[in-house]
């Protein structure tokens, strides 16, 4: 394993929330605050600079791909498998879709920065269901469903083909959470769905009813996140 810092990736003094890389692995996308006061930020890095000190070298080699702004502080990114699409999930309530749309030719301008645009991202959806914060997003492997988790305690799973076509919402009448949902992950074939909450519990959702499996609560005394955070 080799370990790199690579400085240069930052978002210009606002925190960094998520990154995540994309299945061909020569993107990087990286989520957070913005350099004014409150306002989301999510940035497309280039790989090549991090994996080859020659890239890094060539002044030809863009380091930003992308710059996308957002008008609240965006918490999760996730690329979906097949790559196609970015997923965000931010402070306002709402999950953003991004679709890449290729290389741009020539210099111009994206949020309140004169930047090299390389690469064009085209908002594709906005998905509002949620009535707090969206802390996280995840894809399922096979690629049909999309989840969000918010601190309205709920998740919401969404038709990955059919976007904006939400499909259930994971909430107390099914079983779900008393606190808020900070985590997700899904199973590699697709048959459940892991949620994690500040209510120090996590549950299993089967993607066959959509109703909660299993309640895991031992051996956690704290909330997951502060668990995650210690380790």
């Amino acid at each position: 394993m080799h370990l790199t810092n690579p400085t240069w990736v930052h978002h210009e003094g606002g925190a960094i929330y998520s990154v995540d890389i994309h299945p061909t692995m020569d993107r990087l996308a990286t989520c957070g605050q913005g350099d004014v006061g409150g306002c989301g930020l999510v940035i497309i890095w280039n790989l090549r600079p991090i994996q080859s000190e020659k890239a890094y070298a060539d002044t030809a080699c863009h380091k930003v791909l992308a710059r996308i702004q957002h008008q609240a502080g965006v918490n999760c990114v996730r690329w979906s498998h097949d790559g196609a699409l970015l997923a965000c999930a931010s402070d306002d309530k709402v999950i953003t879709i991004y679709e890449y749309g290729g290389r741009v030719q020539s210099a111009g301008s994206i949020g309140s920065k004169t930047v090299t645009n390389v690469e064009k991202y085209r908002l594709t959806h906005t998905l509002h269901t949620h009535s707090m914060e969206v802390l996280s997003v995840e894809w399922s492997s096979d690629g049909r469903y999309l989840a969000s988790a918010s601190m309205d305690n709920t998740v919401v799973v969404w038709n990955a083909k059919k976007l904006p076509e939400r499909i259930v919402v994971l909430d107390s009448s099914r079983g779900g959470h008393n606190g808020p949902v900070k985590g997700l992950s899904w199973d590699p074939i697709g048959k459940y769905l892991a949620t994690q909450s500040a209510d120090k519990s996590l549950r299993l959702w089967t993607t066959d009813s959509w109703q909660c499996d299993t309640v895991i609560t031992k051996p956690f005394s704290q909330p997951l996140s502060v668990l995650q955070a210690t380790k």
